[in-house]
């Protein structure tokens, strides 16, 4: 069993140093929403994932992002269509 979790450890830096970048841009004293109700606000979030995926037209390695929507009322992941 490989008990090595160095790799996670990079990764997790990684993501907090852009989580810190993206806090400290965004203004203080802000506008606020009231959100009353499921699907009212959906939250996009994108990660740049640290592999590469074969694509199937060209057969290069390509760079591949994560987005996930989150419901602000549910907390939960939105469905897609």
């Amino acid at each position: 069993m490989n008990t090595d979790t160095g790799n996670y450890a990079v990764v997790d830096r990684r993501a907090r140093q852009r989580y810190v970048r993206s806090a400290a841009a965004v203004e203080p004293g802000g506008s606020s929403v009231v959100v009353s109700r499921p699907g009212q606000v959906v939250v996009l979030d994108t990660t740049p994932l640290p592999v590469k995926v074969l694509d199937d037209v060209c057969s290069e390695p390509i760079s591949v992002d994560l987005t996930l929507a989150l419901d602000a009322f549910t907390h939960s992941l939105a469905p897609s269509a």
